[in-house]
């Protein structure tokens, strides 16, 4: 996104559209009326927010409009909800730019894996259980996911159609995957680890560890069954790596854990931006995968290092 051409050489003179998703579901949700909320109504239209923006987005330039039905390539990207929204929505995106001749996706940090927490519950995928009904974010039943997941999900399990490793086989818009094996947000909420930001514990890191090769074998191993998709993923304790988040200051002693990773983390010697830039422009459409298989925390090219207790 950023226009300064020594960092984004080559995309800092597109045009730049910020889009805020304020459903909480990542632009899927679809539920008729409003809920009640200690006497608040809340509105889950995440689906018809995205529609309307698409609407607007796709008119003539103009003022306050730029055009991109007439573009000639669309990336949409998003972090963290925003890059499971690609996930969720690149499909749909694509769909209402049929004069674009090449769109993909490029999520960061969205791919939240359907893994167990360290006492072998599969808690994470609960939450969105819980959330698609009609009476919350009425995501799957009101088609606010990816239609082909959908079609071909029974009706018990398309809350797998808004987890990002089930959605994968269904896309037919290519995508360029940035995430960490290890990512923070996912230790923290998915594996329930418990020692992060802090000092982890032998077990601890074993737990990790297992963690990281559980989401190379199941979240990422879809994404790279689909020819033409690309990836680049570290082992470093990151969430979201295409953006600089860098306001809580670098170093443990912070609150961001991903900054200046695109120019920065490295994976084989390549950084996220070199990673995306030469699949981007290999018109041959080849398979680019950047994957680290380093353990952690011994991997060298990580910024952030945290210290083991026993």
């Amino acid at each position: 996104m950023s226009s300064n051409a020594t960092e984004n050489p080559f995309f800092a003179n597109w045009t730049k559209v910020f889009v805020r998703y304020c459903d909480g579901s990542s632009f899927s949700s679809a539920r008729i009326g409003p809920s009640n909320a200690s006497g608040v109504p809340l509105h889950y239209r995440g689906r018809a927010n995205l529609a309307a923006t698409l609407d607007t987005l796709a008119l003539p330039e103009g003022r306050d409009r730029p055009g991109i039905g007439a573009a000639t390539d669309v990336i949409l990207t998003g972090g963290s909800a925003g890059g499971l929204a690609v996930f969720l929505q690149l499909d749909y995106v694509a769909s209402r730019l049929p004069a674009v001749p090449r769109v993909v996706g490029q999520p960061d940090a969205g791919l939240f894996a359907d893994l167990p927490n360290t006492k072998g519950t599969f808690a994470y995928r609960a939450s969105f259980q819980g959330a698609d009904v009609p009476s919350m974010w009425n995501s799957t039943m009101g088609g606010g996911t990816n239609a082909a997941c959908l079609a071909s999900t029974a009706a018990q399990d398309r809350w797998q159609c808004l987890m990002a490793q089930y959605v994968v086989p269904h896309l037919s818009v290519p995508i360029f995957v940035i995430n960490a094996a290890i990512d923070v947000y996912q230790m923290q909420n998915i594996l329930q680890v418990g020692c992060v930001t802090k000092q982890c514990s032998s077990a601890q890191f074993t737990q990790i560890e297992a963690y990281r090769k559980d989401f190379l074998a199941h979240a990422v191993a879809p994404v790279r069954a689909v020819p033409g998709n690309g990836a680049w993923i570290d082992s470093c304790f990151m969430h979201e790596q295409n953006v600089y988040y860098c306001s809580g200051g670098e170093g443990p002693g912070g609150t961001a854990l991903n900054c200046m990773g695109w120019l920065r983390e490295k994976v084989n010697g390549i950084t996220p931006q070199m990673a995306f830039l030469r699949w981007y422009t290999d018109k041959a459409g080849s398979n680019h995968f950047t994957v680290d298989d380093e353990s952690w925390p011994e991997n060298p090219t990580c910024s952030w290092h945290f210290s083991e207790v026993l």
